[in-house]
């Protein structure tokens, strides 16, 4: 199966503090944060794009602004624009969502969506346009083989068919999958090297941006099949979580689970539970926090 998944780097790119450096947004979000959200005149999530953009994207914004009075101001340079944005002659309207309930909504087996956070629609000078936005949130896909959510190629993920999902849904653990292997990767040391750097730019941009439910557990979980240990250490650091309560987690082809600052959480594999239950209570002891 072929999935879709959104280029990391161009999404990057129309963030507006990284595109134009400008102040970065203080907006709190998280999985439980109510947005208000661009949906069709069936209240249905409305994807849009811009002529210069190749991924459509859902729109989300902070407040309950009506229609047609959506407007951005930002300064670049010298230069302070108003963009305004006029959606009331496209039969479209705002619906509040909960972050977690718009993800579960929009989630599917074939794409990774993208929500743009606070878009503003950027008319640039060749005439093209795209929505640049305070912030990109990301839901990731519903992998229909292994029945995990996941930020990249479930082709790459089949060990997780390991792991029994009842099992997940009884202990309660909420997680989220990041995985590379070495399927997609080459032989030639100096292109391989470049590939990793990317995927490593790439993990940092993803970690922050997808929510997480809370649950006995909330984990990002990288799983780094890569056969080489130097290579996968330079993985594992400690990446930031959209949620506060997530934690991000390291296995490596050694089958060893390690935290960002690399360590080791120790687990006697004989049975999903005493896999499971030493990271569910590192997470409580990181967090101080008793559920």
């Amino acid at each position: 199966m072929t999935v879709n998944r959104p280029v990391w780097n161009e999404l990057k790119n129309q963030i507006l503090s990284h595109r134009f450096a400008l102040p970065k947004t203080n907006a709190k979000l998280g999985h439980y944060e109510v947005i208000s959200v661009l949906t069709d005149e069936q209240g249905r999530p409305k994807k849009v794009k811009g002529t210069g953009e190749k991924t459509e994207c859902y729109l989300a914004f902070s407040g309950r602004n009506e229609l047609g009075k959506i407007a951005r101001e930002f300064s670049i340079g010298d230069l302070s624009q108003k963009i305004y944005t006029d959606f009331s002659t496209q039969h479209l309207q705002l619906r509040p969502y909960m972050i977690g309930d718009l993800i579960n909504e929009i989630h599917n087996d074939k794409n990774i969506e993208v929500i743009k956070f606070n878009p503003v629609l950027y008319k640039g000078d060749n005439g093209t346009s795209e929505y640049l936005c305070e912030e990109i949130i990301i839901a990731p896909l519903y992998d229909q083989l292994t029945q995990k959510q996941m930020v990249t190629d479930p082709e790459e993920a089949l060990a997780l068919l390991a792991i029994n999902p009842q099992d997940q849904k009884r202990i309660g653990l909420e997680i989220v999958f990041y995985s590379i292997t070495n399927k997609l990767l080459p032989e030639n040391k100096e292109h391989r090297e470049e590939i990793l750097k990317n995927k490593i730019e790439e993990l940092a941009f993803y970690a922050p941006r997808v929510p997480i439910k809370r649950g006995s557990g909330s984990l990002f979980a990288v799983l780094l099949n890569l056969d080489n240990i130097m290579e996968e250490t330079a993985f594992i650091r400690q990446y930031k979580t959209f949620d506060s309560y997530s934690n991000i987690i390291f296995v490596t082809s050694d089958l060893n689970i390690r935290t960002g600052s690399y360590e080791t959480i120790p687990y006697n594999g004989d049975h999903i539970d005493s896999v499971f239950l030493p990271i569910i209570k590192w997470q409580r002891g990181m967090a101080g926090t008793i559920y």
